[in-house]
């Protein structure tokens, strides 16, 4: 195969490669309910003391950005903050690590005609192949607990790929891992109300 002929092999490769990329940043989203549990009359909440991601006594900036979101998704669907005696409460637990993707990764090998041989020469084929490429993951865990049975009636774990992110991009990062856990929450949020348009005073009627 030519030179120009190979071209086009090339360049599917390489949107292959490019799709995988953009697939790599694609949060996993995964929820667990508690059997039996009805969360529509759970009506209020408030957040553990200490959280899982506060450290030696303190609130970190971290837990700061999680409360914010958090709070936030669950006023939409209508719930109530209450820090004194919560219905539910909330923990969050963060944690990071370096694992392993497997991805296809194509390699330019030679093929030949097995019948007829010795007549046509070999010529470039794609074989297809993968190899393991590291990456670094963070996953968030959301506990929502019934704070009078001091069980977890709904669990949220998000998993994204952290591997180019800056450290600007974290409150974002948080706030929208949060938003992604509570799309698949029981209570929906309420769809915002849009004012109406106000109705142009009209021109006196004139006079007969």
């Amino acid at each position: 195969m030519n030179r120009i002929a190979r071209r086009p092999l090339i360049a599917a490769a390489l949107a292959g490669a490019a799709l995988l990329a953009g697939c790599a940043a694609v949060p996993q989203v995964q929820v667990k309910t508690a059997p039996a549990v009805d969360l529509g009359a759970l009506r209020s909440f408030g957040f553990a003391t200490p959280l899982g991601t506060d450290r030696a006594g303190y609130r970190t900036i971290v837990s700061q950005h999680l409360v914010a979101a958090t709070q936030r998704e669950l006023e939409a669907r209508g719930l109530r903050f209450d820090a004194a005696a919560p219905q539910l409460r909330v923990d969050f637990h963060l944690h990071d690590e370096e694992r392993l993707r497997a991805v296809p990764a194509p390699v330019l090998g030679i093929g030949a005609h097995g019948w007829r041989h010795g007549i046509y020469a070999g010529w470039p084929m794609w074989v297809d192949a993968t190899e393991l490429r590291p990456f670094r993951a963070s996953t968030l865990r959301i506990d929502l607990v019934d704070a009078q049975r001091r069980q977890t009636v709904w669990e949220a774990v998000v998993t994204e790929d952290i591997s180019a992110r800056r450290p600007d991009e974290l409150p974002a990062a948080l706030a929208r891992a949060v938003a992604l856990a509570f799309e698949r929450f029981p209570l929906q949020a309420a769809a915002a109300v849009t004012p109406a348009a106000p109705v142009p005073p009209q021109p006196p009627a004139p006079a007969r």
